[in-house]
């Protein structure tokens, strides 16, 4: 089930902007789940950020034993 609260400027239709407050139960993605997802995100001029992100994973979750983890990319933006 997702939850959220939304604003959205529809001045330029080619180009909205949104702001929204979020929370989704029970995200999963294969073995992997979760009690629920919560965070606000935000889309202007063609980019999506999400802040303040929080993932409660659902217990027993042996993060351990999927290691070693790989390299994160770095992403960054110019502005």
């Amino acid at each position: 089930m997702l939850e959220a609260t939304a604003e959205i400027d529809l001045t330029t239709l080619r180009d909205p902007a949104i702001s929204a407050r979020f929370t989704l139960e029970q995200p999963g993605l294969g073995a992997i789940t979760a009690d629920h997802l919560t965070g606000q995100l935000a889309y202007r001029d063609g980019l999506a950020l999400l802040t303040g992100g929080h993932l409660q994973l659902t217990p027993p979750y042996p993060v351990s034993n999927y290691g070693p983890w790989p390299a994160l990319p770095h992403l960054a933006s110019q502005g």
